[in-house]
């Protein structure tokens, strides 16, 4: 595999006969990696792992070699912060080749099942951030394993005794020189240049940085351009292809973390400063950049928006936008909201299962307002940010795909198949952000803030609505029906996606009946509790009304009251979960109907994983009172003067939990070394021996 891929690997062209046959060695090399790609995700991963190390690696080889000659002694210094602040990029192969193996990469994190693959993470992070040149060169075939910087460097005593004489600590700087050269840091020197601050004032923007290494500056868009150049200024232009490979970059760390890899996370953001999560990863990067208008390069549509006055050229995005929205998206949710102190998305119910008497949820996630809150990264603002960037780009989104079918009258050609895979991972990004919010809660709470301060203007009622995720589903559906062959992996594990959040979204629907059943039943309590709910202070055991109900419980009373009403007639009515109460019956049946059609659509594309994500929302659409009544049923009712006491047991509970898992664990390993033992045979062959006491001669 080595020298396979090697061998149709090219340095960068510098003509067109060697851009053409850079461009077909390219699709060969693409094609050995998507043949290794089919038999890693087919096969155990842990049996594949030797592959991978292999395109491990190939990466050494192609994003730390240079294309000049460099001294075996400058090489050493290049991580000095003096000479890698002026030393400028010297790339030598060329850069597709460099994403493809980063992207297969990013894949084999995930398995077919949707779920991380651990082995996997944890070799090409320890790959990428922890092990260092010297060590990796070694597993190369000969001539490479002894022609290179690091094999003639010895640590000799002179030179023992020179840092021993320099400082305390110098002997330790002297061993851990070699630990510095890890694949990140040294392909981060490979192919991006310095940030040159006197650039930043002369051209009057700011340069965007390398989130893990502030010394070097993103590429800019444009191949040969600059910083300042927008999508309006230089229409049809070559996209710079350093700035997808940083793009890909990031997304690698963000699935390096995914589903609560705590380890590799924390590996990650030690390399990135705390200031710079706040300030160019949440803000600049992510939440900036949200509404964001992306047409195709040269189409109809990009044309007719340039021409509108009101288009602004900082909101118009290409198709590397699409890439680094939705990387830089991947990275904030699995490094950072999918990581402890966050509540594990998969432990916390999305339909209510702990409820107070005012209707409030004991369950929902409350990391940022408890004291370490101040001290994250993500904050509340950032976090109703997200809430918001969701919405608008998912509908922007949507918007998009209609246009793709059909702009102003006149049937569009099929998109480029890159436009529509970036887009299609942009797409997942946020319904995974989108998902992981209403997963903690998040999402229900600002909705229900805005609401008790009577803040719910028609700007945040759409935005805390379900049905753009609906809008586009429906327009993927639409575009892939228009272009048949619009089926490739990242535009249906959009699909999956959006299917799965929209999944989730039924539960806020069984959410808000609970909400009107506990409005319904505040009526009927005692005059006692209704005081306590509101947080009234009793004072003596007298209450008025003899603290008997307000209102008898009955049959009649209850199917009287206007919130138990509101619950009756919309399960009562065949319709999608999220139809709104003015729509009539008829209207119900035909968006019902029409979604189903979609759904069975998406079953017959022949892919497992979408098909499976349909069948479920299908049978979800199909149970959506059963799921009200179980969820009635299971339901724990907690009095209002419990929060402080449900807040302050919660880390303790919590700590307990964590404590039974590492004595099962424990427990568990012993009874494996315990059936080791017995495979082996070893307790037939201990010789018994008489216990061996000092005797006086001894003592």
């Amino acid at each position: 595999l080595y020298l396979m891929l090697l061998a149709f690997a090219r340095p960068v062209p510098a003509g067109l006969s060697e851009e053409k046959d850079a461009e077909r060695s390219h699709e060969k090399f693409k094609g050995v990696l998507n043949q290794f790609r089919v038999k890693c995700q087919l096969g155990d991963a842990s049996e594949n792992l030797g592959g991978v190390r292999v395109l491990m690696d190939v990466l050494w080889k192609l994003f730390t070699r240079r294309k000049t000659f460099m001294e075996n002694e400058k090489h050493r210094e290049i991580m000095e912060e003096t000479v890698h602040k002026t030393m400028h990029s010297d790339n030598y192969y060329h850069v597709p080749f460099v994403e493809s193996i980063i992207e297969v990469l990013t894949d084999l994190c995930i398995g077919s099942d949707n779920r991380a693959v651990r082995v996997v993470q944890d070799l090409i992070a320890k790959e990428l951030l922890l092990t260092n040149e010297a060590a990796a060169v070694r597993r190369r075939p000969e001539p490479e394993n002894d022609l290179n910087p690091w094999a003639d460097y010895a640590i000799d005593v002179d030179e023992h005794k020179r840092h021993i004489e320099k400082s305390k600590r110098a002997l330790a700087e002297l061993f851990g020189r070699k630990d510095e050269f890890t694949l990140l840091k040294l392909g981060t020197l490979a192919f991006f240049d310095p940030h040159d601050r006197d650039m930043e004032l002369s051209e009057g923007v700011k340069i965007p940085q390398v989130l893990w290494m502030q010394s070097r500056a993103q590429p800019p868009r444009f191949a040969c351009g600059t910083y300042k150049d927008d999508v309006a200024q230089r229409v049809g232009s070559k996209i710079s292809q350093e700035r997808f490979l940083y793009f890909a970059l990031v997304n690698l760390l963000g699935h390096l973390c995914a589903d609560r890899h705590a380890l590799n996370s924390k590996m990650i953001l030690e390399h990135i400063p705390h200031f710079v999560l706040k300030t160019q990863l949440i803000q600049d990067e992510t939440l900036a950049n949200a509404g964001m208008k992306f047409t195709p390069t040269g189409s109809k549509i990009q044309q007719w928006v340039l021409q509108q006055p009101e288009t602004e050229s900082r909101d118009l995005g290409d198709i590397s936008d699409l890439s680094g929205l939705a990387s830089h998206t991947a990275l904030l949710l699995h490094g950072l909201l999918g990581q402890p102190p966050f509540t594990d998305e998969e432990l916390r119910s999305t339909i209510i299962k702990q409820v107070y008497l005012d209707g409030s949820r004991a369950d929902d996630d409350d990391t940022v307002f408890e004291e370490q809150g101040p001290f994250l990264a993500l904050q509340e603002d950032h976090l109703v940010g997200l809430c918001h960037m969701c919405s608008w780009q998912l509908a922007a989104l949507a918007e998009l795909c209609e246009n793709l079918v059909e702009f102003r009258g006149e049937a569009q050609p099929r998109p480029q198949v890159k436009f529509t895979d970036y887009c299609s991972a942009l797409v997942s990004s946020l319904s995974k952000m989108q998902s992981k919010l209403i997963g903690l809660g998040y999402f229900e709470r600002f909705r229900r803030d805005l609401t008790l301060k009577n803040q719910m203007t028609p700007d945040y009622t759409n935005i805390y609505q379900i049905e753009h995720l609906v809008t586009i589903f429906e327009k993927m559906h639409a575009l892939q029906k228009k272009h048949p062959a619009i089926t490739t992996s990242l535009y249906l594990a959009g699909l999956t996606d959006v299917c799965r959040v929209i999944n989730k979204c039924c539960s806020l629907s069984v959410n808000e009946n609970i909400g009107q059943f506990m409005n319904c039943f505040s009526e009927f309590l005692p005059p006692q509790a209704k005081a306590q709910m509101r947080g009234e202070k009793i004072v003596g055991e007298h209450i008025p009304g003899g603290g008997e109900p307000d209102k008898p419980i009955t049959t009649f009373e209850v199917e009287e009251s206007e919130h138990m009403e509101k619950v009756l007639v919309d399960l009562m009515k065949t319709s999608l979960p999220w139809e709104v109460e003015e729509t009539s019956q008829s209207e119900s049946l035909e968006k019902l109907a029409n979604f189903v059609l979609v759904l069975l659509d998406f079953v017959s594309l022949n892919d497992s994983a979408l098909a499976i994500q349909a069948v479920q929302l299908l049978s979800r659409l199909c149970r959506r009172r059963k799921d009200f009544l179980e969820a009635i049923d299971d339901i724990q009712l907690l009095a209002v003067g419990d929060h402080d006491k449900f807040n302050s047991l919660e880390p303790w509970v919590k700590e307990c939990d964590r404590v039974i898992d590492r004595l099962n664990q424990i427990e568990a390993n012993a009874e494996q070394d315990k059936w080791y033992l017995k495979k082996e045979g070893l307790e037939h062959y201990a010789p018994e021996v008489k216990p061996i006491d000092w005797n006086q001669d001894d003592l």
